[in-house]
Protein backbone atom coordinates (compact mmCIF):
# COMPACT_ATOMS: atom_id res chain seq x y z
CA UNK A 1 0.00 0.00 0.00
CA UNK A 2 2.96 2.10 0.16
CA UNK A 3 4.22 1.75 -3.24
CA UNK A 4 2.71 4.64 -4.65
CA UNK A 5 4.88 5.12 -8.05
CA UNK A 6 6.15 2.51 -9.67
CA UNK A 7 8.51 2.01 -12.90
CA UNK A 8 7.79 -1.40 -14.75
CA UNK A 9 10.28 -1.72 -17.12
CA UNK A 10 9.03 -3.27 -20.46
CA UNK A 11 10.22 -5.88 -23.00
CA UNK A 12 10.60 -3.56 -26.98
CA UNK A 13 8.16 -5.73 -28.34
CA UNK A 14 4.39 -5.57 -30.22
CA UNK A 15 2.38 -2.76 -29.00
CA UNK A 16 5.37 -1.26 -26.94
CA UNK A 17 7.62 -1.43 -29.99
CA UNK A 18 4.65 -0.21 -32.32
CA UNK A 19 3.90 3.06 -29.80
CA UNK A 20 7.30 3.82 -29.88
CA UNK A 21 8.02 3.71 -33.68
CA UNK A 22 4.78 5.90 -33.94
CA UNK A 23 6.16 8.52 -31.50
CA UNK A 24 9.52 8.41 -33.19
CA UNK A 25 8.66 8.45 -36.60
CA UNK A 26 6.57 10.58 -39.07
CA UNK A 27 6.37 14.01 -37.83
CA UNK A 28 7.56 12.69 -34.07
CA UNK A 29 10.86 12.48 -31.55
CA UNK A 30 13.32 12.16 -34.61
CA UNK A 31 12.87 15.15 -36.30
CA UNK A 32 12.53 17.05 -33.03
CA UNK A 33 15.56 15.66 -32.34
CA UNK A 34 17.59 16.43 -35.59
CA UNK A 35 16.76 19.98 -34.81
CA UNK A 36 18.33 20.37 -31.42
CA UNK A 37 22.13 21.22 -31.42
CA UNK A 38 23.15 19.22 -28.00
CA UNK A 39 20.61 15.47 -29.42
CA UNK A 40 20.71 13.85 -32.81
CA UNK A 41 18.51 11.45 -34.91
CA UNK A 42 21.03 9.18 -33.56
CA UNK A 43 20.16 9.38 -29.84
CA UNK A 44 20.27 5.79 -27.97
CA UNK A 45 16.74 4.88 -25.85
CA UNK A 46 18.39 4.37 -22.89
CA UNK A 47 15.45 4.20 -20.55
CA UNK A 48 11.77 2.93 -21.40
CA UNK A 49 8.97 2.07 -18.94
CA UNK A 50 5.46 2.91 -17.97
CA UNK A 51 5.70 5.35 -15.11
CA UNK A 52 2.35 4.26 -12.88
CA UNK A 53 1.27 6.35 -9.77
CA UNK A 54 -1.12 5.71 -7.36
CA UNK A 55 -4.45 7.03 -5.73
CA UNK A 56 -3.01 8.88 -2.79
CA UNK A 57 0.43 9.23 -3.80
CA UNK A 58 1.83 12.84 -2.41
CA UNK A 59 3.06 15.49 -4.65
CA UNK A 60 6.78 15.03 -5.35
CA UNK A 61 9.72 17.33 -4.39
CA UNK A 62 10.62 19.64 -7.87
CA UNK A 63 13.32 18.46 -9.25
CA UNK A 64 15.14 17.78 -12.73
CA UNK A 65 16.15 14.37 -13.97
CA UNK A 66 18.85 15.25 -14.60
CA UNK A 67 21.84 17.27 -13.02
CA UNK A 68 23.26 19.78 -15.23
CA UNK A 69 27.43 19.16 -14.88
CA UNK A 70 26.55 15.62 -16.26
CA UNK A 71 29.32 14.12 -17.95
CA UNK A 72 27.16 13.12 -20.83
CA UNK A 73 25.18 15.15 -23.58
CA UNK A 74 21.44 16.21 -22.21
CA UNK A 75 19.04 13.43 -21.50
CA UNK A 76 15.51 14.26 -23.57
CA UNK A 77 13.09 12.14 -22.07
CA UNK A 78 8.81 11.73 -23.47
CA UNK A 79 6.10 10.82 -21.95
CA UNK A 80 3.03 9.25 -23.68
CA UNK A 81 -0.57 9.60 -21.84
CA UNK A 82 -2.20 5.99 -21.75
CA UNK A 83 -5.55 7.46 -20.60
CA UNK A 84 -6.94 10.99 -20.39
CA UNK A 85 -5.08 12.60 -17.72
CA UNK A 86 -6.77 15.30 -15.79
CA UNK A 87 -5.79 17.89 -12.54
CA UNK A 88 -7.03 15.10 -10.16
CA UNK A 89 -4.76 12.63 -11.19
CA UNK A 90 -1.43 14.76 -10.28
CA UNK A 91 0.07 15.52 -13.56
CA UNK A 92 3.66 16.65 -14.08
CA UNK A 93 4.08 20.16 -13.90
CA UNK A 94 6.69 21.56 -15.51
CA UNK A 95 8.57 25.05 -14.95
CA UNK A 96 9.41 26.69 -18.58
CA UNK A 97 12.53 27.52 -19.27
CA UNK A 98 14.11 26.01 -16.24
CA UNK A 99 16.57 23.60 -17.67
CA UNK A 100 19.86 26.37 -17.35
CA UNK A 101 22.75 26.81 -14.87
CA UNK A 102 21.06 29.88 -13.10
CA UNK A 103 18.33 27.73 -12.06
CA UNK A 104 20.00 24.75 -10.98
CA UNK A 105 22.21 26.98 -8.94
CA UNK A 106 19.15 29.13 -7.26
CA UNK A 107 17.14 25.70 -6.64
CA UNK A 108 17.51 23.37 -4.22
CA UNK A 109 18.40 19.62 -4.86
CA UNK A 110 15.46 18.56 -2.20
CA UNK A 111 14.77 20.64 0.96
CA UNK A 112 12.59 24.00 0.19
CA UNK A 113 11.87 26.72 2.17
CA UNK A 114 10.41 30.11 1.73
CA UNK A 115 13.48 31.86 0.14
CA UNK A 116 13.19 29.05 -2.56
CA UNK A 117 9.41 29.09 -3.27
CA UNK A 118 10.12 33.01 -4.03
CA UNK A 119 12.61 32.18 -6.32
CA UNK A 120 9.24 30.56 -8.49
CA UNK A 121 7.25 34.17 -8.56
CA UNK A 122 7.27 35.05 -12.04
CA UNK A 123 8.55 31.85 -13.57
CA UNK A 124 6.00 29.78 -16.12
CA UNK A 125 4.41 26.28 -15.38
CA UNK A 126 2.65 23.80 -17.25
CA UNK A 127 0.54 20.81 -16.44
CA UNK A 128 0.80 17.96 -18.41
CA UNK A 129 -3.35 17.28 -18.35
CA UNK A 130 -3.13 15.11 -21.76
CA UNK A 131 -5.86 13.41 -23.65
CA UNK A 132 -4.36 9.84 -24.24
CA UNK A 133 -2.00 9.12 -26.81
CA UNK A 134 -0.75 12.83 -26.20
CA UNK A 135 3.04 13.16 -25.62
CA UNK A 136 5.35 15.87 -24.33
CA UNK A 137 9.22 15.66 -24.69
CA UNK A 138 11.68 17.40 -22.61
CA UNK A 139 15.22 17.71 -21.93
CA UNK A 140 15.52 16.14 -18.65
CA UNK A 141 17.68 19.55 -16.54
CA UNK A 142 14.36 21.16 -16.65
CA UNK A 143 12.51 21.11 -13.21
CA UNK A 144 8.88 19.29 -12.64
CA UNK A 145 7.36 17.52 -10.33
CA UNK A 146 4.31 14.32 -10.24
CA UNK A 147 1.23 15.72 -8.36
CA UNK A 148 -0.68 14.64 -5.39
CA UNK A 149 -2.91 11.60 -7.39
CA UNK A 150 -6.44 12.12 -6.02
CA UNK A 151 -8.21 10.00 -8.25
CA UNK A 152 -7.18 6.99 -10.05
CA UNK A 153 -4.10 5.28 -11.18
CA UNK A 154 -2.34 7.70 -14.35
CA UNK A 155 0.19 5.54 -16.37
CA UNK A 156 2.52 6.76 -18.72
CA UNK A 157 4.96 5.53 -21.36
CA UNK A 158 8.37 6.71 -21.08
CA UNK A 159 11.29 6.78 -22.78
CA UNK A 160 14.84 8.49 -22.55
CA UNK A 161 16.92 9.22 -25.61
CA UNK A 162 20.84 10.28 -25.33
CA UNK A 163 23.55 11.23 -27.93
CA UNK A 164 26.37 9.00 -27.87
CA UNK A 165 28.91 8.25 -26.32
CA UNK A 166 26.11 6.19 -23.74
CA UNK A 167 27.66 5.78 -20.16
CA UNK A 168 27.14 2.84 -17.97
CA UNK A 169 24.53 4.88 -15.93
CA UNK A 170 23.17 8.06 -15.78
CA UNK A 171 24.56 11.57 -13.66
CA UNK A 172 21.33 12.21 -12.05
CA UNK A 173 20.39 15.16 -9.65
CA UNK A 174 20.52 12.91 -7.04
CA UNK A 175 23.32 10.27 -6.35
CA UNK A 176 23.22 6.85 -7.57
CA UNK A 177 21.31 6.39 -10.83
CA UNK A 178 20.51 3.92 -12.96
CA UNK A 179 18.79 3.66 -16.42
CA UNK A 180 15.56 2.49 -16.38
CA UNK A 181 15.35 0.09 -18.88
CA UNK A 182 15.72 -3.71 -19.36
CA UNK A 183 19.24 -5.03 -19.86
CA UNK A 184 18.31 -6.37 -23.14
CA UNK A 185 16.50 -3.48 -24.48
CA UNK A 186 19.35 -1.25 -23.27
CA UNK A 187 22.00 -3.33 -24.71
CA UNK A 188 20.33 -3.46 -28.47
CA UNK A 189 21.41 0.28 -28.62
CA UNK A 190 18.52 1.30 -30.59
CA UNK A 191 18.86 4.64 -32.56
CA UNK A 192 15.63 7.22 -32.77
CA UNK A 193 16.20 6.76 -36.19
CA UNK A 194 16.18 3.31 -35.93
CA UNK A 195 12.89 2.99 -33.90
CA UNK A 196 11.80 6.09 -36.04
CA UNK A 197 12.26 3.47 -39.40
CA UNK A 198 10.14 0.90 -38.19
CA UNK A 199 7.02 3.09 -38.44
CA UNK A 200 4.24 2.22 -41.25
CA UNK A 201 3.16 5.99 -41.23
CA UNK A 202 7.02 7.27 -42.45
Amino acid sequence: DALRRTDAKLAFEGDVKACWAQACGCGGVREILERISDATAEAVMVEMSVLATERGADRQVLHPDASIDAEHAPLYSLFVALQDVDMDMGPTAFVLESQGRATHDAFPATKWGSEQFETLRGLRWCDATLRKGDAVLYDARTFHQGGANESRRRALMTATFLKPPIPPAPTRRNANGEWSIRNDVFNAMRTVRDIADMDKAS
